[in-house]
């Protein structure tokens, strides 16, 4: 046999095997340009609980949710498919038995010899148990904000890259910043600016091995206002193991700090036989410089 038939032969199997295995992995579905169902494979019969039967009668509405399937923006997205423009996406299907499922989808448009659009192919695969854990984590930050809000400490969420998603009204009320000017950026670094960086990397090392990690240090609000304050972040985990969110709660310790910072100079004074006077002079000069400390610098 001539080497390009064993090439051509070898080549058709394998096309062949690798569409078997295609088949057999991705939920594959066509449907007409009225959206009625016109063939689905195995594997998409199984995912949305479809009797044969179904096919040739079921419309693609049908594996909508209600909102959706009577939505401006389902009927655009069909003509959209229609016109010749491919879409693809994470979303949500009604099964024929009445239960859910996510599916990550491309619908494209099928053109016959003329170009022309006939019908719309569907590939899909199944992501309902990423999806239902990512809403179940979406439902706990939920959850917590509302705890958050009833707080008069200040409290920010951070996602693993200390990218702020959450902050409660504590935290505008002690620092000015609403949720909207600091989403997205690095809190730590926006609030303890003199802080050395090592620092919050030593603290970010602690969070993703799962380790709580606390610091005190003079923070810096939106106005220049500073504050003492304690920042205690707790790693929020994954199934796996993996940190996904930190929850930082941040006390104002200004008047503890300077109460607690007056009461050792003032026993380092007197344990070194200074005379009273001396001793309420430094006292005082301690008060003045601390205050600098906690005040916006335009007011200075």
């Amino acid at each position: 046999m001539p080497f390009s038939s064993v090439s051509h032969a070898g080549t058709a199997s394998q096309l062949e095997d690798r569409w078997s295995a295609f088949d057999k992995a991705m939920a594959l579905a066509e449907f007409a340009l009225d959206g009625r169902l016109i063939s689905a494979n195995a594997r998409c019969q199984e995912l949305l609980r479809l009797d044969p039967a179904q096919v040739g009668t079921l419309q693609h509405a049908q594996l909508c949710t209600a909102g959706l399937a009577q939505s401006p923006a389902y009927g655009a997205m069909w003509q959209s498919l229609c016109d010749g423009h491919e879409f693809s996406g994470v979303v949500e299907r009604v099964c024929c038995d009445g239960s859910r499922c996510w599916l990550e989808a491309l619908y494209a448009p099928v053109r016959d010899r003329q170009g022309v659009v006939t019908h719309i192919m569907m590939a899909a695969t199944d992501v309902t148990q990423s999806k239902r854990t990512e809403l179940a984590r979406q439902d706990h930050l939920w959850r917590l904000s509302l705890v958050a809000d009833t707080t008069d400490a200040a409290i920010v969420i951070t996602d693993s890259n200390s990218r702020v998603v959450y902050s409660n009204d504590g935290f505008h009320r002690m620092f000015g910043w609403t949720l909207q000017e600091i989403q997205e950026q690095k809190v730590l670094e926006l609030l303890a600016q003199q802080t050395p960086v090592e620092l919050f990397e030593r603290v970010r090392g602690d969070l993703r091995q799962g380790r709580p990690a606390e610091m005190e240090e003079v923070a810096t609000g939106k106005g220049g206002r500073r504050y003492w304050s304690k920042i205690i972040c707790n790693p929020v985990m994954d199934a796996q193991g993996q940190w996904v969110y930190t929850v930082s709660v941040l006390l104002d310790i200004t008047k503890t700090k300077i109460h607690e910072v007056l009461h050792q100079r003032a026993l380092q004074a007197m344990s070194s036989d200074l005379p009273l006077m001396q001793v309420l002079e430094m006292v005082c000069e301690e008060v003045e410089r601390l205050a600098r400390r906690c005040v916006p610098p335009s007011s200075r």
